[in-house]
């Protein structure tokens, strides 16, 4: 009889753990919900040219929302899903691949040609970070504008960018940061 009692408190114990920190082989092949809890965006030094708007604008994410992936089978990348409800079933993949090290997802994508000048040409660049700390979790995704080619064409890029807007900012020095607070959840 005591022996059935330590097994069932054990199990119990046992079966009310905390997650640990992933994503860990128990979840390779499967599906991932995160609750955002919280949303912060800053921005700096940004041309507001409605001709930019587009380039400029973080990745759609909004508090009281989620973040779903899929680990790989071998645990080494993971992809973007878009699902319908808060079950795997509901899932369709997304268009990003993270590269999974230890407990973090990480992925520099390349938005494409901004704007050519002359021999300058500017890229949209996103910095993607997830850091899976078990019941909890953190998303960073950085947007720079690097500028590549000749000196003075990127310097006429820069003007006729900052000429185009009421700030006076172009995109060399602009950067945006969109960071989340994220909450593990249990799907169906």
């Amino acid at each position: 009889m005591k022996y059935s009692l330590v097994a069932v408190s054990l199990a119990l114990f046992v079966g009310c753990a905390p997650r640990e920190a992933g994503p860990h082989s128990g979840e390779f092949g499967q599906v991932l919900f995160w609750s955002v809890t919280s949303l912060d965006l800053t921005s700096d030094a940004c041309t507001d040219d409605p001709e930019f708007a587009e380039a400029t604008e973080p990745p759609v994410l909004e508090e009281n929302s989620f973040l779903m992936y899929r680990v790989s089978d071998d645990g080494a990348t993971a992809v973007s899903m878009s699902c319908t409800e808060t079950r795997a079933s509901s899932c369709t993949e997304g268009d990003l691949v993270f590269d999974v090290q230890g407990h973090e997802l990480t992925l520099d994508r390349d938005g494409g040609n901004v704007t050519s000048v002359g021999d300058c040409n500017v890229s949209a660049l996103q910095q993607w970070s997830i850091v899976d700390a078990g019941e909890s979790g953190t998303m960073a995704v950085d947007m720079s504008f690097p500028m590549t080619g000749d000196a003075n064409d990127c310097g006429a890029a820069e003007d006729i960018i900052a000429n185009g807007g009421t700030n006076g900012f172009g995109l060399a020095d602009c950067s945006i940061q969109l960071t989340a607070e994220l909450e593990f959840f249990t799907a169906d």
